[in-house]
């Protein structure tokens, strides 16, 4: 079985199996979590280092985004252009209707800064924003049984915020990423 070297930003090193790919594990020297990068980095970091004659620790962090971190973070942000847009349109209607666009300029101001949150790895915010995607589907869903002439609309925003609630709690790709984006504010 291979072994591998990863060393920790403090300096230390710790020596893993690939069956530890993906995992962190905890510096001997300073007992920070290092997140151990996936296999197929793993490898390729072991054929730099054959291929210059010697070993070479990888660095924590220092290695190429894995592919279902790259998938994550791309179906993240698509979900939060839409979920952006979908204020602006609201904005919109708004104030072509000549009805007051101040709370949907706020709540347009508070889903940027709240998803920004997200994306920065805050786990407050990841669970504040699952909650109020799922209240926003019940909202949407009572929307469309009230109002027949927008029930295209109302079921077109609950489905879309259930799949967001889906996607921050219980898709591996976009779970995987926000853990990363956490873990990498550690």
């Amino acid at each position: 079985m291979s072994r591998y070297r990863v060393s920790c930003p403090c300096g230390g090193s710790v020596t893993v199996s690939a069956g530890e790919a993906g995992a962190d594990v905890p510096c001997p020297q300073c007992s920070a979590a290092i997140r151990i990068p996936n296999l197929s980095a793993l490898n390729h970091l072991a054929a730099q280092a054959q291929g210059a004659g010697k070993p070479k620790p990888t660095q924590a962090g220092a290695t190429a985004t894995p592919p279902e971190l790259k998938t994550g973070r791309a179906i993240f942000i698509i979900l939060a252009v839409v979920a952006v847009l979908i204020n602006v349109e609201t904005l919109h209607s708004d104030i072509e209707s000549h009805e007051q666009a101040v709370p949907s300029l706020v709540r347009l101001a508070l889903t940027i800064g709240l998803l920004y949150c997200v994306w920065l790895g805050m786990l407050w915010a990841r669970v504040l924003s699952g909650f109020l995607f799922l209240l926003a589907v019940f909202i949407a869903v009572w929307g469309a049984s009230q109002l027949n002439n927008l029930i295209v609309w109302q079921s077109f925003l609950a489905v879309f915020y259930f799949t967001f609630f889906i996607c921050l709690t219980a898709v591996p790709p976009v779970r995987r990423f926000l853990d990363h984006q956490l873990q990498s504010r550690k």
